[in-house]
């Protein structure tokens, strides 16, 4: 970015002064393009030189200061790109006695990077800084449409998910096989097998129970379906 110099010549005051007569704001407008474009381009021939050669140009009236945009490309012949046509944005802001120039012309990589900033907050029209808005503060953005195209709007729909391998069908789990005995006799409940341990109580004959477990000699461990009761002989069972 570059502060321009000064555009004086005799050229622009004639179009001010023709601005200054005509009454209609329309004619005004345009003068006041004109001259602002001139100046512009007064700017980019000093930068390449009497070879400059430029298109695509266009006039945009700023949000303040009275401040014009000049957008388009420029080919710098005697600044060594003869072939070449690069983007550039010229702010001209009207000063006493002429025009005052920030040029932006993409030479290189950072300055494509700042032309292609400038031109999007800049070349259209009403674009640059708000009046009233903080010195030094980045111009807004270009504004943005309030109804989106119908294909925006609509939704997209979720991408197709590839089904999976089937997952195998669930069996219902098969308990074992419980161990019961049904007493044939009333017989002894014992807190220990092998006959030696404290009789608890006597169970009467016909007594279903659940085998919990088993120990040597023929003694079973057995219960109700809650919990196990104590050992009894399996002789005493059918």
């Amino acid at each position: 970015m570059r502060l321009g110099r000064w555009a004086r010549t005799s050229g622009l005051l004639a179009a001010a002064l023709l601005a200054g007569c005509d009454s209609q704001d329309g004619a005004e407008h345009d003068t006041a393009m004109v001259a602002a474009r001139q100046a512009a381009e007064a700017e980019l021939r000093g930068l390449g030189g009497t070879g400059t050669v430029l298109r695509g140009v266009h006039a945009y009236r700023q949000a303040r200061d009275g401040a014009t945009a000049v957008c388009g490309q420029v080919n710098l012949q005697d600044a060594g790109a003869a072939s070449a046509f690069t983007l550039f944005v010229s702010v001209v802001t009207p000063r006493e006695g002429g025009f005052a120039v920030e040029q932006h012309v993409a030479t290189s990589g950072p300055t494509a990077s700042r032309v292609f900033v400038e031109t999007l907050l800049r070349c259209y029209e009403d674009g640059g800084p708000l009046p009233g808005q903080r010195p030094g503060a980045p111009p807004p953005m270009p504004p943005v449409p309030d109804r989106l195209p119908a294909e925006a709007r609509a939704p997209v729909p979720p991408a197709p998910v590839s089904p999976g391998p089937a997952a195998p069908p669930l069996v219902p789990p098969v308990e074992a096989p419980q161990e019961t005995a049904t007493l044939r006799q009333n017989g002894n409940l014992r807190a220990h097998p092998n006959g030696g341990g404290a009789l608890l109580r006597i169970v009467p004959s016909g007594t279903t129970v659940k085998v919990y477990g088993h120990a040597s000699g023929g003694w079973l461990q057995v219960g109700d379906a809650q919990q196990p009761w104590g050992w009894m002989h399996n002789s005493l069972m059918r």
